[in-house]
């Protein structure tokens, strides 16, 4: 698994790539309520809250991006309500070339960053070169071969014809920023107070607390589908950090916050019978699935493998989260780019749950219940597993262990931190892991499915696999692409060394006098033309 598992295109967005809070229950009402946040009432202010507080603001060393990065920094293109095609964004005009070695941005000729310094094309190649020094995402740029600017032009030549690198111009890891100030005050100074070329600028940051924006009066952009393509109607933002779930909710429906992102799904007939409050739903562009360990037996037996899969319902799943998750049977979410409705549905016929047919499968492969204590043995040893997981995905594993007892496999359930289970993996030391991955592009997959992925923990390849995902990344016809990712779920589906299980959806609560904002299929906000009546 690689950190990108949180790292979402977004414009402008307040994105939701937490996986804190989903599933779990309502914490108790704490003993006293925050204080608010002072707000002058002589200015226009939304006030937003997040659960989790950040570890920098600069978006070239961030792992994740949250409000304050995705509004105080502009990047040259949008993936569009859809996410089906890139816009330009701050960028006045973005082309490729049909055979996807180039790709070519124009900035505007009176471009600023928050400060009021001119940018150019140059700059931006500039921060791309800081970039590759600090990110935690500097592969991004492996297939880049040249990178040119000519005034506000900037061409980016590939090494091959390049199919994934929207959703990397689509975020704002590849923002503009102060590249100069960066390099003057160093990394952990910039990262508390850093400059770029968004809708607003940092007024004050106080950790665990707060992030106050202010508005950047020299911001535009070129999205085709907004009205307001200047200054936003909000003097200032203010980004309260409230990490209790239940506190988040209340503080909403006081009013005195306008907007939250991450709401929990346990919260969401609550918030939709309140008639000052709107839910917004979005499709996380990723899924969970079941790893397996394939290079231990028995997990190394296509008929084993087989029997955990129809021995799993998603159906019992999703009931378990009240909603909150959609079961999957293909690789990708239907907010990724490729996604196919179609070959999720083919899929789905062929992986949907069978309890008969696991138990006969287990059967064949000579497990029996000698004892009748519920659970099968083979050689005189019971067939036992272990199931590892982090605390988001609680409910899944109480689940799984239970339909997996049905069929007669002892589950032993562990709920872990994120880097304790991806690094059982990359060593091998283990039997079944729930995974994530989330990202627009379906290229993630690469990481995982490909003999030489550079995370070290490939599921699981071959030589055929091998083809289809070099083939996809130089594939820029969309339609011809998405076939090879059908093909791709297909051949998992028949293999199974991954089970997929779900995605998520991200709940939003906002105040119902909040109009014109737009929202896109992954649950991106589009602030540009939105107000307060």
């Amino acid at each position: 698994m690689t950190s990108r598992i949180c790292k979402i295109a977004a414009v402008l967005v307040l994105v939701t790539v937490m996986l804190a809070g989903c599933g779990t229950q309502p914490a108790a009402p704490p003993a006293a309520r925050p204080e608010p946040p002072k707000v002058d009432p002589k200015t226009k202010t939304l006030v937003t809250a997040q659960s989790i507080d950040l570890d920098t603001l600069d978006p070239q060393q961030m792992t994740t991006a949250y409000d304050p990065h995705n509004m105080m920094f502009g990047y040259p293109v949008t993936l569009g309500l859809k996410n089906d095609q890139p816009y330009p964004f701050t960028a006045k005009s973005v082309t490729a070339t049909p055979d996807g070695l180039t790709i070519t941005f124009e900035l505007p000729a009176d471009m600023k960053l928050s400060n009021g310094k001119k940018v150019t094309g140059q700059d931006w190649i500039k921060c791309i070169e800081r970039y590759k020094k600090v990110s935690p995402y500097a592969s991004d740029f492996d297939e880049v071969k040249d990178m040119k600017a000519d005034g506000q032009k900037v061409t980016l030549t590939f090494k091959g014809p390049n199919a994934y690198f929207w959703p990397v111009l689509a975020s704002s890891y590849t923002a503009l920023i102060d590249w100069e100030e960066a390099e003057k005050v160093g990394k952990e100074a910039f990262g508390l107070k850093p400059i770029g070329a968004g809708p607003y600028k940092l007024k004050e940051w106080v950790r665990g607390s707060q992030v106050v924006l202010e508005k950047n009066p020299n911001f535009t952009d070129f999205i085709p589908f907004v009205k307001n393509h200047g200054a936003f109607s909000f003097d200032n933002i203010i980004i309260r950090i409230i990490p209790d779930n239940f506190t988040r909710i209340s503080e909403l429906e006081a009013g005195n916050v306008d907007y939250v992102y991450d709401v929990p799904a346990e919260f969401v007939d609550r918030i939709k019978a309140n008639s000052k409050l709107k839910l917004i739903s979005a499709v996380r562009a990723g899924e969970a699935y079941l790893r397996l360990n394939t290079t231990k037996a028995p997990f190394n037996n296509v008929k084993f493998r087989q029997a955990l899969n129809y021995a799993i319902s998603r159906d019992e799943i999703k009931t378990a989260w009240k909603g909150g998750v959609e079961p999957v049977y293909t690789l990708l979410s239907p907010a990724q780019l490729c996604y196919s409705a179609e070959t999720e549905a083919e899929n789905k016929a062929i992986l949907k749950s069978d309890v008969a047919k696991a138990k006969s499968l287990l059967a064949e492969l000579g497990y029996k219940d000698t004892n009748n204590d519920g659970y099968l043995e083979k050689g005189g040893q019971r067939l036992t597993v272990t199931l590892q997981a982090t605390a988001s995905h609680r409910i899944a594993l109480t689940v799984l262990q239970a339909q997996l007892k049905t069929v007669g496999i002892e589950v032993k359930t562990q709920e872990q931190p994120g880097g304790v289970i991806t690094q059982s993996v990359k060593d091998r030391k283990f039997d079944m892991t729930i995974s994530t991955w989330w990202w627009t592009d379906p290229d993630i997959w690469f990481y995982g499915l490909h003999s030489t992925g550079s995370t070290g923990v490939s599921v699981w390849s071959s030589k055929e696999t091998d083809k289809m995902l070099e083939d996809q990344r130089k594939t820029v016809d969309v339609k011809a692409r998405t076939a090879i990712w059908s093909q791709l779920s297909k051949k998992v589906a028949q293999e199974l060394p991954i089970i997929p299980l779900y995605h998520l959806y991200d709940y939003k609560a906002i105040r119902s006098n909040i109009e014109g904002y737009q929202v896109s299929v992954d649950g991106v906000i589009y602030w540009n033309d939105a107000v307060k009546k």
